[in-house]
């Protein structure tokens, strides 16, 4: 993937040159975008976007031009660089996490392909996990908009698990001897894996690891008693398999695994960097190389990637539960504080860093910053956080940055020691109230301005 040239490479400046200015000097197009001019209206006070007459149902419609805007800029950018000479695929994984935003973009994407003489070029392909799919109604409602669309050439593939004569071709190659010598082995590994091929690999190192499953240098090939593996309390649920691997490694790789795990399937390297310059998290990116040498992470140059999010599990579920709330402040707060050190808020630059910071001091459910010299720098990181979210459409993240903030910065108390800030925050949180349609909490801000 290193040889790939990034879409930035590739299309400098292209949202601005192709879509931006595709619509000023369209003046069909223009007109819908002066209606949807709430980012300009961001720019003044919270206090001006509110009428006297305040109607929820012009909320709603604001909201909703916002949304429209943001999906027909997307449509105009990937009709700009897509043709049938060149076409776009996109590949979307984990739907069933998905948020209703996301989804909706998508639809609005994949449903609006040929409403003109430009159609994008474009092929979606998503996957779900058909178990967990029916918790987001949102994806169901999806799903079916597309099946029930004639505009939509969809087509469902259903990827089980491997059968058994498929478990027994796995391992016969995993252990190079013919089918008819490990058909036994691969009843009891596809009993307990269901042929999630995962769970096959999984499985297979377990025994290795216990000495079940071990390799004979006098016969010259792999041997196990299968009599001893039947009768062997092997695990039913593959995440305790998981979590034994773990917990046989070295209590410092796994000390070092749990603190990933704190930031998901992905954790960027530059974070490790900061964290393992403190005393508190020290020596971190050595543990998780030994962890990638044994196949629990992936080493992706700038990022450490967990193999599966059950492994990811497993890995967070080491963390005592009354110690989460701890571990996710001191995370977020370490690397951040670099960030905040020798710079007043004006200077304060938002990166990917922060914003992951942001969120581990957000997963803490900490409402209360105890040391005050952190109080101003963490609100006005959050406000920006809001800001940005504003920006991006995403409102109700917004609005939980921007609450957070109002609350590190001590809430009323902070007019006198923090105007500037104060305003700020009330502002942006009137602003955020406003695109989620809560006019009531809007009207308590306002009043607080007042």
């Amino acid at each position: 993937s290193q040889f790939i040239p990034s879409f930035r490479s590739l299309y400098p400046n292209i949202f601005q040159r192709v879509v931006v200015e595709e619509l000023s000097e369209s003046d069909c197009e223009q007109d819908d975008w002066d209606n949807a001019n709430i980012l300009d209206s961001s720019k003044s006070s919270s206090i001006d976007c509110i009428d006297d007459d305040f109607d929820d149902d012009d909320a709603f419609i604001d909201a909703n031009i916002f949304q429209n805007r943001l999906q027909y800029l997307f449509q105009k950018l990937l009709r700009a660089i897509s043709n049938p000479e060149s076409p776009l695929f996109f590949f979307l994984d984990d739907l069933q996490w998905a948020d209703c935003s996301s989804l909706r973009l998508l639809s609005s994407l994949v449903m609006g392909q040929d409403t003109d003489d430009n159609p994008m070029c474009v092929c979606f392909v998503g996957s779900y996990r058909s178990s967990e799919a029916n918790i987001n109604q949102s994806l169901v409602e999806c799903i079916q908009s597309f099946e029930d669309s004639n505009a939509v050439l969809l087509t469902s593939i259903s990827l089980d698990g491997l059968a058994k004569e498929g478990t027994c071709a796995m391992i016969s190659s995993a252990l190079k001897l013919p089918a008819r010598l490990v058909r036994n082995l691969a009843d009891v590994v596809h009993m307990k894996t269901l042929g999630n091929p995962l769970f096959v690999r999984t499985l297979l190192a377990s025994m290795v690891d216990d000495q079940s499953l071990s390799y004979s240098f006098m016969t010259r090939r792999w041997m196990w008693d299968s009599k001893a593996i039947k009768l062997a309390p092997l695990p039913e649920n593959i995440a305790i398999i998981l979590t034994q691997k773990l917990r046989r490694m070295p209590r410092e790789v796994q000390e070092a695994l749990s603190i990933a795990a704190c930031f998901g399937l992905v954790v960027d390297k530059e974070c490790l960097k900061i964290l393992s310059e403190s005393s508190e998290f020290g020596g971190l990116l050595p543990h998780l190389d030994y962890a990638a040498q044994s196949g629990i992470v992936a080493d992706h140059g700038s990022n450490y990637v967990f193999t599966h999010d059950l492994v990811q599990k497993a890995a967070y579920d080491l963390i005592p539960e009354e110690s989460l709330d701890k571990t996710h402040f001191s995370l977020g707060l370490q690397i951040i504080t670099p960030y905040s050190n020798e710079r007043s808020t004006d200077e304060l630059q938002l990166t990917s860093t922060t914003f992951i910071a942001i969120e581990q001091i957000i997963a803490s459910r900490c409402r209360e910053i105890p040391n005050p010299t952190f109080r101003a720098p963490l609100a006005d990181f959050l406000v920006k956080a809001g800001e940005r979210s504003i920006e991006m459409a995403d409102f109700p993240l917004a609005l939980k940055y921007i609450t957070y903030g109002l609350d590190f910065l001590g809430g009323d108390e902070a007019w006198g020691s923090n105007f500037r800030l104060s305003l700020r925050l009330h502002e942006a949180a009137c602003l955020a109230c406003y695109l989620n349609v809560m006019p009531r909490q809007v009207m308590t801000f306002v009043g607080k301005i007042m």
